[in-house]
């Protein structure tokens, strides 16, 4: 191989490699979480037994100021968590949700053969994880095509009739990779 063809061939690669390392240098990640909650007050029920619970809430990525500038450059959504937890909990010490539906961005994820005892939750500050990795894909995707999209949350309340108020909280841990070139 003659000397010119090496030092293009060199040249060429190094050109094409460093490309991709110029691509990277202008993504910016921003690892965030975003966080949302849904009210329940369920003081308009006072027989004791159960009563089904439904709720809505939107998340919205846009929130962030560094995401709403770059809305039209977004490359990439990840998400690698979302985890569900219990506040603001009045009422007595017995009660349950059960039975838990959680629908984000039209995903639904099911919390199959869960109690959850809503003041041990709340005192204990229990964090629990929803969603496999491709439910969690699939609401990435969604984040990517429309920044903010609905949180449903479905169940089953079973208390003593005494009235019960309570705040699921949803926390999102989210990368955001946009490129801003």
């Amino acid at each position: 191989m003659k000397p010119i063809s090496k030092l293009i061939l060199l040249t060429t690669t190094i050109l094409l490699f460093n490309c991709n390392k110029v691509d990277e240098l202008t993504d910016i990640e921003i690892d965030r979480e975003f966080e949302t909650s849904v009210n329940i007050n369920n003081n308009d029920f006072r027989s004791s037994g159960t009563t089904t619970l439904s709720n809505s809430t939107t998340i919205d990525i846009s929130s962030d100021p560094r995401v709403e500038q770059g809305l039209d450059l977004i490359e990439n959504v990840d998400i690698n968590a979302i985890n569900l937890s219990i506040d603001n909990y009045v009422g007595d010490t017995e009660t349950t949700i059960s039975d838990i539906v959680i629908v984000i961005g039209g995903n639904q994820i099911t919390l199959p053969n869960t109690t959850i005892n809503l003041s041990e939750a709340a005192n204990n500050e229990t964090v629990f994880p929803i969603g496999d990795e491709a439910t969690l894909t699939r609401i990435a995707s969604a984040l990517k095509e429309n920044p903010e999209i609905d949180i449903d949350f479905m169940g089953t309340l079973t208390s003593s009739g005494e009235p019960v108020s309570f705040t699921p909280n949803f926390v999102i841990d989210t990368t955001i990779v946009i490129d801003v070139i």
